[in-house]
């Protein structure tokens, strides 16, 4: 039994390790940081000796039983960035008045008909979750062309 607990404990410890992801797509980079049940979205290409005294664009929280992270991000032509939540993760712009990178809240009624619009569309799109096989698996089955770089 204590050996079971001291496993759990060091598994615990182990994990809280940052993890950054970049997502690029018509050149632009969002840079996304994980902690434990946090991901920080940063609009450009940043590692984490540079941040300093830079705030993240988008904030999303995911704690607790049975939450996580589930959204998607879409490349518009424009350059904008739009960061669209599937109902899983407290997803909050930190820059209220940002329109280059930003949140879409939809009702569900509407979610499943603005996504397949970007889906058919020649958009970059992702999937984000903080379940990385997931990401992976819609990336693989819709041929999303942004580019995914997972760095520690």
């Amino acid at each position: 039994m204590k050996l079971l607990l001291i496993s759990v404990l060091f598994c615990l410890c182990s994990c809280e390790t940052n993890r950054i992801i970049y997502y690029r797509y018509g050149g632009i980079t969002i840079t996304r940081i994980d902690s434990v049940a946090k991901s920080l979205f940063y609009y450009g290409s940043y590692n984490k000796n540079h941040l300093g005294n830079i705030n993240p664009n988008i904030e999303v929280t995911y704690s607790g039983f049975n939450n996580g992270m589930d959204m998607f991000i879409v490349f518009h032509k424009n350059g904008t960035v739009e960061v669209i939540p599937n109902g899983i993760g407290d997803v909050e712009q930190t820059e209220k008045k940002d329109t280059v990178f930003y949140v879409s809240n939809h009702e569900n009624h509407a979610l499943d008909s603005i996504l397949k619009s970007y889906l058919s569309s020649n958009l970059g799109y992702i999937r984000v979750s903080d379940a990385l096989n997931i990401e992976d698996k819609f990336k693989r089955e819709y041929h999303s062309r942004v580019q995914v770089i997972y760095s520690k």
